[in-house]
């Protein structure tokens, strides 16, 4: 049976340190921030580590209408996302995760763009 990528990745405890490094840098990124001020961000990262364990895991507990209502509020914009995009692309490389893991958590994450982004 093939690995996953979460067990290929150290498991749970190094992804939830992969998702904190990527909310610091979103909280110093000018572009963002807006999203994060008043946020109890322990449980934001808590969140959104199971968001990207499940995508790695392939079984995420998250399906298309629960993101959809979470984000509906946000206004989150195009270039926010992509920008999203890049600096989880850039922590996955930082920690030294394979490029083909890194190209599918990616890809997943943009996969689901539609859901996330305000029209």
């Amino acid at each position: 049976m093939a690995q996953t990528v979460l067990a290929r990745s150290g498991g749970f405890a190094r992804v939830r340190h992969v998702v904190a490094a990527i909310y610091d840098k979103a909280l110093d990124h000018e572009m963002l921030q807006r999203h994060f001020m008043n946020v109890d961000m322990a449980r934001l990262i808590d969140h959104q580590t199971k968001m990207i364990t499940g995508i790695m895991d392939g079984d995420s507990a998250f399906d298309d209408d629960t993101l959809r209502r979470a984000h509906a509020r946000l206004g989150v914009t195009a270039p926010e996302f992509d920008e999203m995009g890049r600096i989880l692309r850039e922590t996955l490389e930082d920690f030294a995760f394979p490029p083909h893991d890194v190209d599918h958590v990616c890809q997943e994450f943009a996969r689901r763009r539609h859901l996330v982004v305000a029209t």
